[in-house]
């Protein structure tokens, strides 16, 4: 499987297992501790903080304007309350302004979307760092361990 290599901002060299996808795009938007309502960023950029102790207490995915669509399910493993239900595009999933960090995500294409796209995902975890990326529902991050998701970067790619 090849990789594909994309430069970010302060030369952070970023590996793709596949590249995003041109046809399908997807925003998603987080909600920080200490700050509110992130803007919604386009796939594959940076949603929420990193090093600056704000995790994130809940995110939401939908369709960017113009995409092809695609179906798309996802929940979340919340600090003292356990794995939330699954949600749905344009759903918010999570908490805001109850300080239950997101510990935890899911995320995976569904019904009949998943034999032509994928899901990748990766997370800045609390005094860890950049996860690996995960893909189709593969579960990111830990349950009761205290690890605070602070950002996430997703996108979908064809398969």
């Amino acid at each position: 499987m090849l990789s594909l290599i994309v430069l970010t901002s302060f030369f952070a060299i970023k590996l793709f297992s596949q590249a995003p996808s041109d046809e399908v795009q997807i925003e998603y938007m987080a909600h920080l501790a200490g700050l509110g309502d992130s803007p919604w960023v386009l796939q594959p950029n940076q949603c929420g903080t990193t090093g600056q102790n704000r995790p994130i207490e809940g995110f939401a995915i939908r369709l960017a304007h113009g995409s092809k669509p695609i179906k798309l399910r996802y929940k979340a493993h919340l600090q003292n309350s356990g794995d939330t239900d699954w949600y749905f595009l344009g759903q918010y999933c999570g908490t805001k302004g109850q300080k239950m960090r997101v510990e935890a995500i899911w995320i995976e294409v569904t019904s009949g979307y998943s034999q032509n796209y994928e899901i990748y995902y990766r997370a800045h975890i609390a005094h860890q760092g950049w996860t690996g990326w995960y893909k189709n529902g593969e579960m990111l991050g830990s349950r009761g361990t205290g690890k605070a998701i602070e950002a996430i970067e997703i996108y979908v790619s064809d398969n």
